[in-house]
């Protein structure tokens, strides 16, 4: 039997999400031939632990649970685990996965369409069908969305122009720590240790973490500089991305902050058919003293 989308719920951390377009997992190990001086290929062993990846693309059509910040302004996401799955049949059947950490975010935009998020995890406990089997704990916040007018960028060294698109990305460098099992003589059975560890014993987030930021405006009444001058000599500033509720611009949906990011590139876009345009690519390095927002 086959089970359509219409069938099926996505949760994350207990939130059941809305405005899901595709869900992907997958789950794998990495083989390592073995070769001997004299004798030449031997065996192929396993060269790593397990280790899976949980992709889920949505539309921004509400404030995002994994948004959340702690009271130091970083988003929680950046130091918790998480866990999700996929439950059809009436919740009583799912694919999930536990002990995820979230190794990418990004949100794509253009006016007049409702954003894009995508969110790519890197799961390190289990991942697959049977895992996470339970139903929601709460609801996906109210049903919020953008119109081409509620969307807000702002620069701090400059006014900007009308922004068409934008794009805003974090990467999060993940690193699990493994250690050998312990245990006295009487947790081993047979030479194989009872209780082994299969999963990492603790998942570093490696700092600074990458935030990628590019717009792209109308060239109305902004200043082209030349772009040598302009890259070499740009001081860092903060952009502030806001996506607001269509029926009410005080209502901010979701907010990106690229703090003390710095223009890498400015580049510059015309055709015979369409509005001169120019892209701006702002790069910035978050640490722990550096919150988001």
């Amino acid at each position: 039997m086959s089970y359509s989308n219409y069938e099926q719920t996505v949760i994350i951390n207990g939130c059941a999400l809305s405005g899901i377009q595709g869900v992907n997992g997958s789950y794998g190990i990495n083989e390592q031939p073995i070769k001997v001086a004299g004798v030449g290929f031997v065996d192929a062993l396993i060269n790593g632990p397990l280790e899976g990846n949980f992709s889920i693309s949505r539309k921004m059509v509400g404030r995002d649970p994994l948004l959340s910040t702690d009271s130091l302004g970083s988003y929680e996401y950046d130091e918790q685990e998480i866990s999700g799955s996929i439950l059809y049949e009436n919740n009583t059947k799912g694919f999930g996965f536990s002990k995820g950490r979230v190794s990418r975010y990004t949100v794509n935009c253009s006016v007049g369409e409702i954003p894009d998020i995508q969110t790519d995890i890197t799961v390190y406990g289990n991942l697959g069908s049977g895992v996470g089997l339970s139903a929601a704990t709460q609801a996906h916040p109210p049903i919020q969305y953008p119109d081409q007018s509620s969307i807000k960028v702002q620069i701090s060294d400059f006014n900007i122009d009308a922004v068409s698109d934008f794009a805003y990305s974090r990467s999060i460098n993940l690193s699990p720590v493994y250690a050998i099992p312990k245990g006295s003589s009487v947790d081993w059975d047979d030479g194989e240790v009872a209780y082994p560890n299969l999963d990492p014993v603790q998942v570093d987030t490696q700092y600074p973490i990458e935030t990628d930021i590019n717009i792209t405006i109308v060239a109305d009444q902004y200043e082209i500089r030349e772009i040598k001058d302009r890259i070499s000599s740009a001081p860092k500033s903060d952009v502030v991305i806001k996506i607001c509720d269509s029926l009410n611009h005080d209502n901010i949906i979701n907010s990106f902050t690229g703090h003390n990011v710095r223009l890498i590139s400015e580049s510059l876009s015309s055709t015979i058919d369409d509005e001169m345009s120019i892209s701006l690519t702002y790069k910035g390095y978050e640490t722990l003293h550096n919150p988001v927002s």
